[in-house]
């Protein structure tokens, strides 16, 4: 299916009526009716003079939050600029969709864009590829934070490469969580299609799994869990993610990452200068904060490969 953008457009989170401040101290203003709380369905100016307290050094007119237009666009878009470009330099819009588009990733050789588009008709996230050169869409199926493989696996029998997918999804009947996947997607007559039926690499009837990244060799994953851990499942832990864990691209080679107590999520698997296993970048809460840690892989596969090549020193 390629279409050029939908037409539908998803409905606000707040309704017009609701107040933009639920959590600061109001002033008496607002109690006697001397000032008006601003709400989400003003569209023209948001007026914060006599509702919350304004701090000295701020004059009334810098207290009041102006809008140009009915804010008429309120979904996600994909945006795109050239990283050396001038910090003046505007950024060229890529989607037009008035759902939200989300979670770009760029294919090895730049010829192909992947994200997320939020179907509201039949409340699912799905992939779509972009043709970046020739602007087309193609939708691939359904799907969530997309990693486009660093290198092509294989090729087609006429030569042309194979883009390797990983994302996450739920299978929507037997395992409530979401599992990850990957998915080929190659050029055949002139367009963008699935190659082959997608692959489930791991899944649990307990747990989520989400959010790939691919290790620089394009070999292994690294994603993270939720509701994994008997501390996360003793918590609740439903809306937070748990550990990070590796795996291998076919489901093999299972091996946890962190250990942690605090939520570890958002893993980035990067390469690094003199180390061929690269390093894991990952946001974790351990220090009270959530903040940007990294960790260089102890992936029992690849270590093993690569100390038969000497790359790096045999593991005792």
């Amino acid at each position: 299916m390629i279409l050029s953008q939908p037409t539908i457009r998803t409905a606000s989170l707040f309704g017009d009526d609701e107040p933009v401040l639920q959590s600061h101290p109001l002033l008496s203003g607002v109690r006697d009716g001397t000032a008006v709380m601003p709400r989400f369905g003003d569209t023209d100016v948001w007026d914060f003079n006599g509702v919350v307290r304004r701090p000295p050094n701020l004059a009334r007119s810098q207290w009041k939050v102006p809008f140009s237009g009915a804010l008429a666009d309120p979904a996600w878009n994909l945006l795109a600029r050239e990283i050396d470009a001038p910090p003046q330099a505007a950024p060229t819009r890529l989607t037009q969709s008035e759902t939200d588009d989300i979670h770009p990733t760029w294919s090895h050789d730049g010829r192909l864009l992947a994200f997320s588009r939020y179907n509201p008709m039949d409340a699912r996230w799905e992939l779509w590829v972009m043709d970046f050169p020739r602007r087309t869409l193609t939708c691939v199926g359904p799907g969530l934070f997309p990693s486009f493989c660093p290198v092509a696996r294989r090729q087609m029998a006429e030569g042309q490469p194979v883009y390797t997918l990983a994302y996450q999804d739920h299978r929507q009947r037997d395992i409530p969580f979401y599992s990850l996947w990957t998915m080929d997607v190659a050029f055949r007559y002139g367009k963008i299609e699935a190659v082959g039926a997608p692959a489930e690499v791991v899944a649990s009837s307990e747990w989520a799994a989400i959010t790939p990244s691919w290790s620089p060799s394009g070999e292994y994953l690294a994603f993270a869990t939720v509701r994994q851990s008997p501390l996360a499942r003793a918590q609740g832990r439903l809306y937070r993610a748990d550990q990070v864990w590796v795996v291998r691209a076919d489901g093999a080679d299972l091996t946890p990452v962190t250990s942690h107590a605090a939520p570890n999520w958002y893993p980035c698997w990067a390469p690094e200068d003199n180390n061929p296993m690269g390093r894991l970048y990952f946001t974790s809460s351990r220090s009270g904060y959530p903040n940007v840690w990294s960790v260089r892989p102890n992936v029992p596969g690849l270590m093993r490969r690569y100390a038969r090549q000497g790359l790096i020193p045999s593991p005792r």
